[in-house]
């Protein structure tokens, strides 16, 4: 597939004519941006077909390497000549990556090539050679501040930074990810010798891939694509595809005002269920608790049931401590079951769970309980809850 900017926010358009305005300048071009951004991308595209587009990572060079690198070795050293980057991107772009990185020393040699617009190659006593490349760099980290502090060297700072392009985070213009979703699968696909539309996105998967951070920017979500249509179980992406990180850092409720949860438990859980509790508001839900917490001073029963029949989704949390020796469940969960039953068909979901490894008693074996002491038990919850939140009669009750 071509190179191209994916995306329709404002500044994807801004960049977009930014980019253009830049490829007929000789200016040098520093991107500044989180890890991820699409920096180097970006620098390709204002480089445009004009001669080489020579890439250098300054952070993967040691530092008596980085110079020999970039300005060559001379023919009259024992194993020389060796052709520097600057040479090789003769008539084209030099685009210094991790500019940040790049050794003391070698700044300022390179700082003197800037200054005299000419270069030799270590060790020549040739006379200089002319500088014919474009300079574009990139770093993730304020340069102008560090350069201001000592850690790197100011007058190639002002040389390299003609012209800053900040890059802004994928977090920053959600409005994108719908359009590198289907561009990604649209490219994984060709890849793979299907057609562009063999793999679709549910509904609830896609909410989740715009609602999640992405720290790594486009770079992590191409990747997580990749995981996800790797090892997704149909041609339509569903939420129990997704990578565990982005289901539990999901907050997919925080529109759902008619989402109304009912924790049941024990009296015995409360440090468990409190983290369950704290858990659930982080994404976006209110749950009810029982009397100990929210309905303190109410009989047991009438404040049960009434919290029950304003919820539409009960989470029943079993435990040991819910389960007595002779293997009926505390009077507080049957008092809550008793109420779910009462609801017409279809108005309220139980979403059974298991705290800790426990013997279901028998009236409760005819539900599949999800358990949540395993390692990706949060993940599988996150699923139900989802799936029941997006449910039709939910919505509606």
């Amino acid at each position: 597939m071509a190179l191209a900017l994916v995306g329709r926010s404002p500044q994807i358009s801004h960049l977009r004519e930014v980019i253009e305005k830049l490829k007929i300048s000789n200016t040098p071009v520093l991107l500044q941006g989180e890890t991820g951004t699409g920096k180097e991308i970006v620098a390709r595209l204002i480089h445009g077909s004009k001669g080489e587009f020579v890439a250098f990572s300054c952070g993967a060079v040691h530092s008596a390497t980085a110079g020999p690198a970039l300005f060559g070795v001379s023919e009259e050293v024992v194993g020389g000549p060796q052709l520097g980057l600057l040479a090789l991107a003769e008539g084209g772009t030099i685009f210094l990556d991790e500019l940040e990185c790049l050794p003391c020393e070698t700044q300022l040699q390179l700082l003197r090539v800037l200054q005299d617009q000419s270069f030799q190659p270590c060790f020549s006593t040739n006379p200089p050679r002319r500088l014919n490349v474009r300079i574009l760099s990139a770093t993730n980290v304020d340069l102008e501040k560090l350069s201001k502090s000592g850690g790197f060297q100011q007058d190639l700072y002002y040389h390299l930074s003609a012209v800053t392009l900040q890059m802004t985070p994928l977090r920053e213009r959600k409005e994108d990810i719908p359009d590198l979703i289907e561009f990604f699968i649209a490219k994984h696909a060709k890849e793979n010798g299907k057609a562009p539309e063999y793999f679709s996105l549910s509904k609830e998967c896609l909410d989740a891939m715009v609602g999640y951070y992405w720290p790594g920017n486009v770079r992590e979500l191409h990747s997580a694509l990749n995981h996800i249509l790797i090892f997704s179980k149909g041609q339509t992406l569903r939420l129990d595809d997704l990578p565990p990180k982005i289901l539990t850092s999901w907050v997919p409720f925080r529109s759902a005002a008619g989402i109304r949860v009912f924790l049941c438990h024990s009296s015995a859980d409360k440090k468990s269920i409190r983290d369950l509790y704290e858990w659930l508001q982080k994404r976006g839900l209110k749950p009810w608790l029982d009397e100990y917490d929210l309905l303190a001073g109410q009989e047991w029963q009438p404040a049960i049931t009434k919290a029950v029949r304003s919820s539409n989704i009960v989470l029943v949390c079993l435990s040991r401590n819910a389960v007595t020796k002779e293997g009926f469940v505390q009077k507080e969960i049957r008092i809550a079951l008793d109420a779910a039953d009462e609801k017409p068909e279809g108005s309220i979901f139980l979403i059974p769970v298991r705290l800790e490894p426990c013997e279901v008693p028998d009236r409760l074996r005819k539900w599949q309980w999800l358990d949540l002491f395993e390692g990706n038990g949060l993940e599988k919850l996150m699923v139900a809850l989802a799936t029941r939140a997006n449910d039709r009669e939910i919505s509606s009750s």
